[in-house]
């Protein structure tokens, strides 16, 4: 079989941050953004309402609640991709023997190929990708049965990130 494609991704924790930060499913970051913002009114209305009966105790919650919110805020933006992302890297270099990554993807005219530094091999078949999207250095295929397939898109030895890009968005169902 010919390769039409092939990149290689040595994965760092950036880029597996990349990875995270971009794959956070919509309706988590939408809850958490509802309930921040719920907390955040709630915090007002019993701001003003502590402060209209002279409350100091509704005063009190109200900045319990508002902290909270702000939290859920930051939580969302900024905290948690990067406690998954510094996770996820830790477990994949325990099971790498705490050695770097690296992943080597060959695309063919039937399927594709991943390749890991610690011997493993998965074959892909194209119609089982679900969603192909990308952030400013990967590309990121999703397959079925949650298997990602990042390529970085500065590591192609052949072909193109354009090229794969085509490959997996024709191919899948």
């Amino acid at each position: 079989m010919e390769i039409l494609a092939e990149n290689v991704c040595n994965l760092t924790v950036e880029l597996y941050g990349q990875a995270v930060r971009k794959s956070v499913k919509g309706w988590y970051k939408w809850l958490c953004y509802i309930l921040g913002g719920i907390l955040i009114v709630a915090a007002s209305l019993l701001m003003g309402l502590g402060i209209a009966m002279g409350s100091t105790a509704s005063i009190l919650e109200a900045v319990f609640f508002l902290l909270i919110g702000i939290f859920v805020f930051v939580w969302v933006c900024a905290l948690f991709p990067r406690v998954m992302a510094k996770r996820g890297y830790k477990q994949m270099l325990a099971l790498n023997s705490g050695k770097p990554i690296r992943k080597t993807t060959c695309f063919y005219a039937d399927e594709v190929e991943v390749l890991s530094s610690n011997g493993a091999r998965a074959r892909l078949q194209y119609a089982n990708v679900k969603r192909v999207y990308g952030t400013e250095r990967l590309i990121i295929a999703e397959f079925e049965g949650n298997v990602a397939v990042l390529l970085d898109k500065t590591g192609f030895v052949k072909g193109s990130p354009e090229q794969a890009q085509a490959l997996l968005e024709s191919r899948k169902q």
